[in-house]
């Protein structure tokens, strides 16, 4: 099953042990290595001012539309329990917005959904949008990511939404 980042966003996590709601999403933290979640941002009470907390890929033990389950309440922990997630949080590896570039250096627009794969919670392609197209680019193009700042091959690697459409119909 593929889920859009956006679908992902405030779906409930349940805790498989109790059957019972532990929080909601609230953003994705990503792993620069394979492109993959590294972790969810939760959010466990619906106060405002609730602090977030995180869940390690390793404790998700389902991903889906409707919610992610994960063993028990346990797999919820502060960002200062993992360094690893707080780190990569704090390098900005997370949500979207991120400026996409080609490597000659023309600016694609910035990042606006992601489609998460998730057997394996790796990310199979990031949606990109400027002024004047939207594109899919698959992962696989991506070169670097640094932060909010990513680099994928030249423009030949990249979909240009709108023109594949029109190409499509007038086939």
């Amino acid at each position: 099953m593929i889920i859009p980042y956006t679908k992902l966003m405030g779906t409930p996590v349940f805790e498989m042990k109790t059957q019972t709601k532990a929080g909601y999403v609230m953003d994705i933290i990503i792993k620069k290595s394979d492109i993959s979640i590294y972790g969810l941002v939760v959010r466990t009470s619906i106060l405002p001012f609730a602090k977030m907390k995180v869940i390690t890929e390793t404790d998700i033990l389902e991903i889906g539309h409707d919610g992610v389950i994960i063993q028990d309440e346990d797999a919820i922990t502060n960002f200062d329990d993992s360094v690893r997630l707080k780190e990569a949080y704090h390098h900005k590896l997370h949500g979207i917005n991120q400026h996409v570039r080609s490597k000659s250096g023309k600016n694609l627009g910035k990042v606006f959904d992601y489609l998460v794969r998730a057997t394996d919670l790796s990310i199979t392609k990031i949606y990109v949008k400027s002024l004047v197209s939207e594109r899919i680019i698959p992962t696989s193009a991506i070169t670097k990511i640094e932060g909010k700042h990513i680099t994928v091959n030249n423009d030949y690697d990249t979909l240009d939404v709108k023109t594949s459409a029109i190409e499509a119909e007038m086939v």
